[in-house]
C-alpha cells in the first residue's frame, strides 16, 4: 500500500464532462430483465448465456463499471429477482439479504437483537457477507454508496431499514471484494439494490401474515405510480410497513433459560453422590412449576454486606423465624437461598454429605430468577416505517440526459427490557431495616425508544460524447446528499439520586448535584420493594429515581462523482474497453446522548461524551476490460480485467487497490473465471471520534489474579504473585472495574484485505441443467476493534516480560492497603486500535434444472456455501483460531427451491438448510461440573462425594426450514398466498452455559426462524 499525506486529486474532470455533448446514455437496467429463476448467480444459466439478439443496450454489471451486452464478468454475481422473494414470503429487505446462502451461515444484526449492543443502535438491521463484519460489506441503492443511518454514536453500515422491499427490482450481490471499484467497506462484496425504473402504470400491493402462536405479525402497504413521454419518465413510491412485536413470553423457548445438563457421573466417579442418578437431567428442579429451572433474571433478594451473614441473599418470606431454615441462618420475615457448595457444608456441620447437597439444591432452587415481568421482554422489536422513493429523467436533447432520485424514510420502533438495580444501602440508612450495609438487588425497567427519519437524494446527468477524442464514450456526473436524524430515549435512574438516597441516615440533599429535585427517602429493603423491584416502589420513589434520558444523532454524507467510459482501440480479439473517474465523499457525525449520560448519572449505565467528527476522501478510478484471444481451440473467448484506485483521506492518509481478472470461455457451455485484488476499509467515524464511554464489568469477568493459586497457567502464577496478589485472592464485596472505551484519532489506519476467487461455469446445451462452483478466499488485516477488557488484563499477567509489557499500562490496579478497594482492579481502558485479522474461505456451488414438459415449466435450484475456513488471530503472539463450525458459523447453508409454472398459476416450495454447529471444540469438550458442584476432573478429595460430570447442549443438528406457496396470475392483478415454516420448526435449543448469545434455550439471533408457522399472502394489482 502507498501512503501519502500530502498526495493530491485532480477534480476536474466533472466540469469537463459536463461542457461535453451527448447522446442519451442506455438505462442501466433496460436491458436486464428481473430474473425469474430463484436466487442464481449471473451468466450461469443457459438463458443468460444463449439469448444473444443483433443488437442489445449495454448495460452495467455489479463489480464494474465498464458498460457491456451481457452478463460475463470475471466476478462472481448473485442476482436475486422481486419474483423469488415474493414467493417466499419476504417483505423486507433485511429477509431479502440475510437469508441467502452468503449471510444465513453468519450472526446478523437484525429485530431479533434486541438487549445485545449493536452497531448502528436498536432496531437497525445490517447485513455481512460472509460473516466478517458489516462494515466490511458494501451495500449500494443503484450503483451508489447507502450512507449509516441508525442512532446513538457507533453508526457504521448502511441501516436495511431505509430501502423499502416494494421499489426493488432486483438485487445484484457481487461476491468478493471491490475496493478498486467502489472505494472503501467493499471487502466481503457488495450489495447492489436495483430499483424499479420506467414505470407506466400504477400500482398497488398489500402484504401481511399471519402468526400461527401469535407475536410478530407483519402489515405492509405498497403503492406507486409512474409516467413515460416522450423524453422522459417519473415514478413516485410509497410504502408503509408495521410489525408487532414478539415478547419472550409468547414462545416457551424464548422464555426459560435452563441449564440442559445430563448428569454423566457414573462413567468419570462412580463414588459421587451424583453417579446414582447418572443419565437423568440434572438441572435444578423449580419447586413451583416441578420443572426445570429457569435462569432468566436474577433478582428480588436482598444481599447482606456486614456481620456474620455477609454476602448471603435473602428473600422476603413473612413464615421465615429468626436462625430458622437449612442453614439455621433465616432472619424473620427473610429467607436465607442460594450459598456455595462450601458455604453449606461449613453452616451445617454433623450432617451426612447425601443431607448436604439435598439442600443445597433446595437453597439453589429457591433462588428467585424468573420474575413473571420478564416475560414482557421485547424478543423482535416492533417497528413502523414510512417510506416515499421517487426517481426521473429528463432527456435534455440528443446529447444529455438528466436524472433525479430521492428517498425519505421515517423508522419508529421501541424495545422493552429489564436490568438490575442493586445500590449498596448504608448499614443505618432510614430505608434499610436490616442493621447492616446492604445490596438489594432489583428488577428494573430498560426501555428504549428510537425515531430514524432518513433522506438521500441524487441529482446527475448523463450521456455519450458524440465528437471529439472521446466520440463514442459515455459520461456520467452526480451529486448526492444523505442525512440521518434520530432522536432515542433509554429508562435510566439517576445516579446522583440513588447515591444521595442510600447514605447513612436520611436522603442526603447535598449529594444531589447534577439532576436537581428534592431529595425523598426510599424503603429500599421493604418487603414488596424486594419481591417487585420498582414496581414496588412507591409513586413518589419511582419519580424520585427513575430518569428517561433523550440523545440526537446527525449523520450526514455528501457525494461527488463522475466518470467516462467506453472504447479506447481495437485489438485483434475484439475492443479494449476503458473507464476513469473520480470522486469525493465527505462524512460526518454528531451523537449528543442524554445529559445523564454525557455528565455520568445514569445509574450502572455507560457514560458517554459527545461524538462529533469528520472525515473526506478524495479519489481516482480507473478500469479496463481487454479481450486477449478470440475464435481458437479452447479459446472462444479470452479477456482480461483490471481495475485500480488511489484514495486519500483526510484521517489517515493515502491507499492505492488494484484487482485483476481473467474471463476464460473455453466452449459454449464452459467457462473459467479468475479474479484477485485488494480492498481496504476506512476507519468508521465513531472509531475515530468516539468519545470516552465508560461501562462496568465484574472483577471475576477481568481479573486473572483471582484465585491465581488454582490456575493451570504458570505465568499467571508467576505474574500475579510478583504483583503482590495472595493466591486465594478472591476479590470478596468488590466493586466492579470502570472500563473506559474511545476513540482512536491519530491512532487508526485503515483496514486491509486481499481477496482470491476461481470460478467454474457449466452450460450444457443438450441437458436441461447448469451448474457453477467458486473457490474463494479473504484475508483481512489490522481489522480495528478493541481488545476487550480481560483480553488486556490477561495478556499483562500472561507476558514473559511482566510488568513491562505494554498492555500492563493499559489498566490500573489498587495498591493501597488502607484502600476499601485494596487489590482490585478499577480501570480499564479499552479503546479502538488496528490489532486482529481474519482469514475466511470457501466454495459457493450453484445448480439450476429448468425443463418445459408440455404447458408445465419446471424448475430448480439450489446455493450452497460451504465454509472452509474462518479463523481469526486477536495478538499477533498467539495463534489464529478457526471458528468455523461453532454455533453462528455453520460450516455449511444452503437454499433449494423447486417451481413449477402451467398457464397463470405457479406453485413454490422452498426449503434453507443449516449445518450442525457445535462448540465443544471451542470449550475443549462437553462435559465440565454443572449446577455449582465440582468437576469431577479436577475436584479436590475434600468434596470428591458432590462432584459431577454434566453433559451440556451446546449442539445444534442439521436445521432445515421449509416455506410453500401458489401464486396465480392474471391481466391486471396476482395473488400469492403461501405458508413459511411449513413444519412449525422451532430454533435449536441449548444450555445455559454454551457459550452461544441465546434467549431462552434458543440459538435464536438471527439465523433460525423464531416465529414458528405462518401464513402469508400478497396481492397486486396493477392500473
Amino acid at each position: 500500500m502507498i501512503r501519502s499525506k500530502h498526495a493530491t486529486l485532480v477534480t476536474s474532470l466533472i466540469a469537463a464532462v459536463l461542457a461535453q455533448t451527448a447522446v442519451r446514455a442506455a438505462d442501466q437496467a433496460a436491458a436486464v430483465p428481473a430474473p425469474t429463476a430463484a436466487k442464481k448467480s449471473a451468466a450461469e444459466t443457459k438463458a443468460d448465456e444463449a439469448a444473444k439478439p443483433t443488437e442489445l443496450e449495454q448495460v452495467t454489471v455489479t463489480g464494474s463499471r465498464i458498460k457491456r451486452t451481457d452478463f460475463t464478468s470475471p466476478s462472481p454475481v448473485l442476482i436475486i429477482g422481486s419474483e423469488d422473494t415474493t414467493l417466499e414470503g419476504m417483505l423486507t429487505t433485511t429477509q431479502i439479504l440475510q437469508t441467502n446462502t452468503l449471510t444465513a451461515g453468519s450472526q446478523q444484526i437484525n429485530d431479533q437483537t434486541t438487549g445485545f449492543v449493536t452497531e448502528n443502535g436498536p432496531g437497525a438491521n445490517t447485513v455481512a457477507l460472509r460473516g466478517i463484519g458489516s462494515s466490511r460489506t458494501l451495500v449500494l441503492l443503484n450503483g451508489r454508496r447507502l450512507s449509516p443511518a441508525g442512532s446513538r454514536g457507533q453508526l457504521a453500515a448502511a441501516d436495511l431499514n431505509v430501502i423499502p422491499s416494494s421499489i426493488i427490482q432486483r438485487t445484484e450481490i457481487l461476491k468478493d471484494g471491490a475496493s478498486s471499484v467502489y472505494g472503501s467497506d467493499a471487502i466481503a462484496g457488495v450489495i447492489n439494490l436495483i430499483t424499479n425504473k420506467n414505470i407506466d402504470e400504477g400500482r398497488l400491493s398489500l402484504s401481511g401474515n399471519h402468526v400461527n402462536a401469535g407475536g410478530g405479525e407483519t402489515k405492509l402497504l405498497a403503492a406507486s405510480w409512474g409516467k413515460r413521454f416522450d423524453r422522459g419518465n417519473f415514478s413516485v413510491s410509497y410504502e408503509f410497513y408495521d410489525r408487532k412485536p414478539l415478547l419472550v413470553r409468547e414462545r416457551d423457548y424464548l422464555n426459560c433459560a435452563q441449564d440442559l445438563l445430563v448428569n454423566v457421573t457414573s462413567t468419570t466417579s462412580p463414588t459421587s453422590l451424583n453417579a446414582a442418578s447418572s443419565g437423568q437431567s440434572l438441572d435444578i428442579i423449580d419447586p413451583a412449576t416441578g420443572q426445570s429451572k429457569c435462569y432468566n433474571i436474577f433478582t428480588g433478594v436482598v444481599r447482606l454486606q456486614g456481620g456474620i451473614n455477609a454476602g448471603a441473599d435473602y428473600v422476603a418470606d413473612p413464615t421465615a423465624v429468626l436462625n430458622g431454615g437449612l442453614l439455621s441462618r433465616d432472619l424473620a420475615g427473610y429467607r436465607r437461598v442460594g450459598g456455595s457448595l462450601a458455604t453449606v457444608i461449613s453452616l451445617r456441620p454433623g450432617s451426612t454429605a447425601a443431607a448436604n447437597l439435598a439442600a443445597y439444591k433446595t437453597l439453589r432452587a429457591a433462588v428467585p430468577q424468573d420474575n413473571p415481568r420478564f416475560g414482557d421482554r421485547t424478543f423482535i422489536t416492533p417497528a413502523r416505517r414510512n417510506s416515499v422513493f421517487a426517481e426521473g429523467s429528463y432527456e435534455l436533447n440528443d446529447s444529455a440526459k438528466v436524472y433525479t432520485e430521492y428517498l425519505w424514510n421515517r423508522r419508529e420502533s421501541s424495545t422493552t427490557s429489564f436490568r438490575q438495580l442493586f445500590p449498596l444501602v448504608a448499614a443505618t440508612n432510614v430505608g434499610n431495616s436490616f442493621g447492616v450495609a446492604v445490596q438489594p438487588i432489583l428488577l428494573a425497567p430498560l426501555s428504549s425508544e428510537q425515531d430514524v427519519k432518513f433522506q438521500r437524494g441524487v441529482v446527475g446527468i448523463t450521456g455519450d460524447i458524440k465528437s471529439g477524442f472521446l466520440q463514442d464514450w459515455s459520461y456520467d456526473a452526480f451529486v448526492q446528499r444523505t442525512q440521518s436524524r434520530a432522536i432515542y430515549g433509554q429508562d435510566s435512574f439517576y445516579n446522583d439520586r440513588v447515591v444521595a438516597s442510600t447514605q447513612a441516615g436520611a436522603c442526603q440533599q447535598s449529594l444531589i448535584t447534577i439532576s436537581g429535585g428534592t431529595c425523598v427517602n426510599v424503603g429500599w429493603t421493604r418487603p414488596d420493594v424486594i419481591a417487585n423491584g420498582f414496581w414496588g416502589l412507591t409513586e413518589a420513589e419511582r419519580n424520585f429515581l427513575f430518569a428517561r434520558d433523550f440523545g440526537r444523532t446527525a449523520y450526514d454524507q455528501t457525494t461527488i462523482g463522475g466518470s467516462l467510459t467506453g472504447k479506447m482501440f481495437d485489438m485483434p480479439a475484439g475492443a479494449v474497453s476503458g473507464v476513469v473517474g473520480v470522486e469525493q465523499r465527505k462524512d460526518s457525525i454528531d451523537d449528543i446522548p442524554g445529559p445523564q449520560s454525557i455528565n455520568s448519572n445514569a445509574w450502572g449505565l455507560t457514560s458517554a461524551g459527545r461524538t462529533k467528527g469528520s472525515d473526506t476522501v478524495k479519489e481516482a478510478f480507473t478500469e479496463l476490460e481487454v479481450p486477449l484471444i478470440s475464435g481458437e481451440p479452447l479459446m472462444k473467448r479470452l479477456s482480461f480485467n483490471g481495475s485500480f484506485r488511489y484514495t486519500n483521506y483526510d484521517s489517515y492518509g493515502s491507499d492505492t487497490t488494484w484487482k485483476a481478472g481473467l474471463n476464460w470461455q473455453m466452449f459454449d457451455t464452459l467457462r473459467l473465471r479468475a479474479a484477485k485484488g485488494t480492498s481496504f476499509r476506512a476507519p468508521a467515524l465513531y472509531e475515530l471520534f468516539l468519545a470516552n464511554q465508560t461501562s462496568f464489568s465484574a472483577q471475576l469477568s477481568v481479573d486473572p489474579c483471582i484465585n491465581w493459586a488454582q490456575s493451570s497457567n504458570p505465568l499467571i502464577q508467576k505474574n500475579c504473585s510478583a504483583a503482590g496478589i495472595p493466591g486465594d485472592y478472591a476479590a470478596l464485596n468488590s466493586s466492579s472495574a470502570t472500563i473506559i472505551a474511545g476513540g482512536g484519532r491519530g491512532v487508526l489506519d485503515a483496514e486491509t484485505s486481499e481477496n482470491a476467487t476461481i470460478g467454474l461455469i457449466w452450460t450444457p446445451e443438450s441437458l436441461p441443467i447448469s451448474a457453477a462452483v467458486d473457490w474463494w478466499r479473504i484475508i483481512v488485516q489490522n481489522q480495528v476493534a478493541q481488545f476487550g477488557a480481560s483480553s488486556i488484563v490477561n495478556a499483562c499477567y500472561t507476558s514473559e516480560n511482566f510488568p513491562s509489557d505494554p498492555f500492563c499500562t493499559l489498566f490500573t490496579r489498587d495498591t493501597s492497603p488502607s484502600s476499601v478497594r485494596f487489590r482490585q482492579i478499577t480501570e480499564v481502558r479499552n479503546s479502538y486500535v488496528n490489532i486482529s485479522n481474519q482469514m475466511v474461505q470457501g466454495t459457493d456451488w450453484t445448480f439450476r434444472f429448468d425443463k418445459r414438459v408440455g404447458r408445465t415449466r419446471f424448475t430448480a435450484n439450489a446455493l450452497v456455501t460451504y465454509n472452509t475456513a474462518n479463523r481469526t488471530q486477536l495478538f499477533r503472539t498467539q495463534p489464529p483460531v478457526d471458528q468455523r463450525g461453532w454455533i453462528y458459523n455453520n460450516k455449511w447453508v444452503s437454499n433449494i427451491d423447486f417451481r413449477a409454472e402451467r398457464g397463470p398459476w405457479t406453485v413454490s416450495w422452498a426449503v434453507d438448510v443449516f449445518s450442525p454447529t457445535s462448540n465443544d471444540v471451542r470449550y475443549g469438550g462437553n462435559v465440565f461440573g454443572g449446577i455449582g458442584l465440582p468437576n469431577c476432573a479436577t475436584v479436590t478429595a475434600s468434596q470428591a462425594a458432590y462432584c459431577v460430570s454434566a453433559l451440556y447442549e451446546q449442539s445444534t443438528h442439521q436445521h432445515r426450514q421449509h416455506s410453500a406457496s401458489v401464486r396465480y396470475r392474471a391481466d391486471k392483478w396476482e395473488l400469492v398466498a403461501g405458508i413459511n415454516n411449513v413444519f412449525d420448526k422451532i430454533p435449536p435449543q441449548v444450555s445455559t452455559g454454551s457459550g452461544a448469545n441465546r434467549i431462552g434455550t434458543s440459538v435464536a439471533i438471527s439465523n433460525y426462524d423464531v416465529l414458528g408457522r405462518r401464513a402469508f399472502a400478497t396481492l397486486n394489482y396493477r392500473f
